[in-house]
């Protein structure tokens, strides 16, 4: 099993997002990774989120826990800690990389009334509208299984 962490930052009325092409496919993603042995959860999340945008963040509370489990290779199973982050440092440097077959085109910041017209997984894109606009949980929420054959 895979943990990952995840960034869920804000600015003004927009999401930080990356977008991200692999195994043929197009999509928005919000930006994090894997955490690495020894590291903790939080230094995860600040090192994923400045080798993917440049930015320094200071990790806020936790909002939702997913998984994906793929049946497919081996049924993978990841799960996902969301995060609320705030901005430490006001950069979005574009960041390209290629790695493992996973291109990571960009990441910036769209606007909130863009979010449903984005190929955007998972497919949150109604959190992520409440979080900018300030209707956060009070408590983390787990959301389930969100894997799709279709983005993964």
């Amino acid at each position: 099993m895979k943990v990952r962490v995840g960034a869920i930052v804000t600015k003004d009325d927009a999401v930080l997002l990356a977008k991200h092409r692999r195994r043929g496919l197009s999509y928005w993603v919000i930006p994090g990774g894997q955490v690495k042995e020894p590291e903790t959860v939080p230094d995860a999340l600040v090192r994923e989120i400045y080798e993917e945008s440049g930015m320094v963040v200071e990790p806020g509370s936790l909002l939702y826990v997913f998984e994906t489990i793929d049946p497919r290779y081996g049924g993978i199973h990841t799960v996902e800690l969301l995060f609320r982050a705030d901005v430490a440092t006001d950069v979005v440097a574009e960041q390209r990389r290629v790695q493992f077959g996973e291109h990571l085109d960009r990441c910036v910041f769209v606007p909130v009334s863009e979010l449903r017209n984005l190929e955007l997984y998972p497919e949150i894109a109604e959190l992520l509208e409440q979080i900018a606009v300030g209707q956060a949980l009070s408590h983390c929420s787990y959301l389930g299984n969100l894997w799709s054959e279709t983005k993964e």
